[in-house]
């Protein structure tokens, strides 16, 4: 599949007052990554401030970062979008080591964006990609390159 150009986008973090504006795109396009007042949430709006992807971070254990929820609509895929997203949010994770649980399939993307892959992890976030994995047995887990 060709990629398309990327389009005009605005990144933003969300507070948590707004978390609402961003649970209609998680219910059409990843009902299972339904979004916790206690993450932070980013979100790329079009041209027409309609709300096309979305990331969040979720504390692990008051120590780590794990990048998950990463979604974008779907006539919005392959334009960019995701690594612009990506690219911003991962701007702001300098604080704490930062993971994220992907599809093989979207290692590259993640790869590309700064994350490599991992032989341990430590105990938390180790019980989290179990976790995940009992339900979603194909994962690779990646940790960001400060």
């Amino acid at each position: 599949m060709s990629r398309q150009p990327t389009p005009s986008v605005t990144i933003e973090e969300l507070s948590r007052e707004q978390l609402a504006l961003v649970k209609p795109l998680y219910k059409q396009f990843y009902k299972s990554a339904t979004p916790r007042r206690d993450d932070r949430l980013f979100i790329a709006r079009n041209d027409h401030r309609a709300i096309i992807a979305a990331a969040k971070l979720r504390v692990i254990d008051g120590k780590y970062w794990l990048l998950s929820g990463v979604v974008v609509a779907p006539a919005f895929r392959q334009q960019g979008i995701a690594s612009l997203l990506l690219s911003h949010v991962l701007q702001r994770v300098e604080e704490r080591p930062c993971y994220c649980f992907c599809h093989p399939q979207l290692a590259t993307l993640y790869i590309e964006l700064g994350f490599e892959t991992l032989d341990e992890l430590p105990d938390s976030v180790l019980a989290r990609f179990n976790t995940y994995r009992r339900s979603k047995r194909d994962l690779v887990a990646l940790k960001f390159r400060c």
